[in-house]
């Protein structure tokens, strides 16, 4: 690669490619360090796996049989890795809780840009692709928006290990090792029991790998082996689960969310907007990589694409990040290079670098530079956004649950109104169970292992109540009926991060509650609201 660092005698060298891959490694850590280091609170979610920590240690970190979360009720099945790695830091490091759920994360997350950098280079080959397929993944938001929260304490290192598992196993596809072979599987069992979702990336993987790499049984049999190893390494945690709730429990989790397959699909399709400009614009970049690829009778890449897309249902969007960065990766490579050959300086120019990207050309130096540049503008203002991800529990919520710990009974129920635009976006419903130990009627983070679709019915109470914000107390009151939900106290807040002083009542529902003599005014502060039901 022809970027290039200068020795003492003003001699030019081509920056090599690992040179390259550590300062985009620095480019995209220093996007997700600014969501990270803007607040003091791990952003939006985590609340739940806090919690679960707690459990683990409190249990002397044998799994507990039921999570303490929100009622108590909620089987502790989810894979327990990151549980360990989170509790024994806390415990035997003393760093706190929070400080993890705010880093761990955000490291993972980092880590996961030079080890794409490998899977690339096992896939692509070629130096100038491989570099910015990698700058493209680590500007490209589904790749990090979900590991750098505090749920990331899961999900980030389920995606690192799930890159490390495939560059072990395309590079054992393409020139069979023993080494690469049990690469493979164990990073696959790492995955297994860190997210279950990042284990069906793999599975999906395998087969389109399998498919263009080795047509053959003895291949194939290796592979099969691959997926009893992953079994038997992970058999502690999943048959401890089985003895105790029975394989339903997987079904229950696997049926959970009401996913389907034509979401990804018209994502893919542009047929639904996506809040973040660079991830449309990658994805038009890949389309023409799949022309690219398709021309040089390679279609590896867009198949894996597309069968993420049909098949991935719970989050297409993520796994979408691995073939689209290097399909786009490719059609950077194939317009750079074709500038470099059409608006060289002179002829002698032109003819030199025409097998190749030269970097020392301005045109290409100023498309790399304003690209990247307004790549790092459209990642970072996604934090102003008003339906930003990426926002965290302000100081006023997180007083007024210290509040409610103290001076609620310990089998209080509430319901927390805070009219989120989703029911995965309802950080401050996750994080108040966790900060008050209460219940709340409206949050359904973990309710995906509980039988008849309970999260479904949790999720579909907090949409009737978010459209009970103009409607008043009536459509509320309603809600409560058909839900049958015994609760005595509401809380409400907006969790704003403004600096100035927000009205007083910014609903309807706010404000025929604040009125109606059934209900008391117990706590206030400058953003939260709490009543008690007499």
């Amino acid at each position: 690669m022809k970027w290039t660092s200068h020795k003492g005698t003003g001699e030019k060298k081509p920056l090599s490619l690992i040179g390259m891959i550590v300062l985009i490694t620095l480019i995209g850590a220093v996007v997700r360090c600014f969501y990270v280091f803007s607040v003091s609170f791990p952003l939006n979610d985590g609340g739940m796996f806090y919690v679960m920590v707690r459990d683990l240690q409190a249990n002397a970190f044998r799994l507990p049989l039921y999570t303490s979360y929100n009622g108590g009720n909620i089987p502790y099945a989810y894979p327990p890795l990151p549980f360990y790695l989170a509790a024994g830091l806390n415990q035997w490091l003393g760093i706190g809780l929070i400080s993890l759920l705010r880093f761990l994360p955000l490291l993972f997350s980092i880590a996961t840009i030079p080890v794409f950098a490998w899977l690339a280079q096992e896939v692509l080959a070629e130096k100038h692709p491989v570099a910015l397929a990698t700058l493209v993944f680590a500007l490209l938001s589904p790749a990090y928006e979900w590991e750098i929260m505090g749920g990331g304490l899961t999900r980030a290192p389920a995606l690192l290990f799930t890159l490390v598992a495939l560059a072990f196993l395309v590079r054992w596809c393409r020139k069979p090792d023993w080494k690469d072979w049990v690469g493979g599987v164990v990073f696959s069992a790492l995955t297994a029991l860190c997210h279950l979702e990042m284990l069906w990336m793999l599975a999906l993987s395998l087969p389109v790998i399998y498919l263009y790499y080795r047509k053959d049984w003895q291949h194939l049999t290796h592979l099969i082996l691959a997926g009893v190893g992953v079994i038997a390494l992970t058999a502690p945690w999943w048959g401890t689960v089985i003895s105790r709730f029975g394989f339903q429990i997987f079904f229950d989790a696997l049926h959970s969310g009401n996913f389907n397959w034509q979401t990804p699909l018209a994502t893919l399709l542009g047929l639904l907007p996506v809040q973040d400009l660079n991830e449309t614009v990658f994805t038009l970049i890949a389309l023409v990589g799949v022309f690219v690829m398709l021309r040089k009778r390679n279609s590896f890449l867009p198949v894996w694409w597309l069968v993420f897309a049909v098949l991935d249902m719970r989050s297409s969007q993520r796994s979408m990040t691995i073939p689209l960065a290097m399909l786009a990766g490719v059609a950077l490579t194939a317009g750079l290079a074709w500038i470099s050959r059409s608006l060289g300086t002179n002829e002698t120019e032109k003819i030199s670098i025409s097998a190749g990207i030269d970097f020392e050309n301005r045109w290409v130096k100023g498309i790399l530079i304003v690209g990247v540049t307004l790549a790092i503008f459209h990642d970072l203002i996604g934090f102003y956004l008003p339906d930003t991800y990426l926002k965290s529990l302000n100081s006023e919520n997180q007083a007024a649950m210290a509040w409610v710990q103290a001076n609620t009974e310990a089998d209080s129920q509430f319901l927390v109104v805070d009219f989120p635009s989703g029911w995965h976006l309802d950080l401050v419903g996750e994080w108040f169970p966790a900060l008050t130990g209460r219940k709340s009627l409206l949050t359904g983070q973990g309710q995906e292992w509980l039988a008849n679709n309970q999260q479904l019915k949790t999720v579909t109470a907090l949409n009737d109540v978010n459209d009970c914000r103009w409607m008043g107390l009536t459509c509320l009151q309603q809600v409560v009926e058909e839900n049958q939900f015994d609760y005595q106290y509401v809380y409400f807040t907006d969790n704003s991060d403004s600096v100035t002083k927000e009205p007083l009542f910014t609903s309807v529902l706010a404000y025929e509650v604040a009125q109606n003599s059934g209900y008391t005014l117990i706590y206030q502060n400058e953003d939260v609201r709490i009543y008690r039901k007499k």
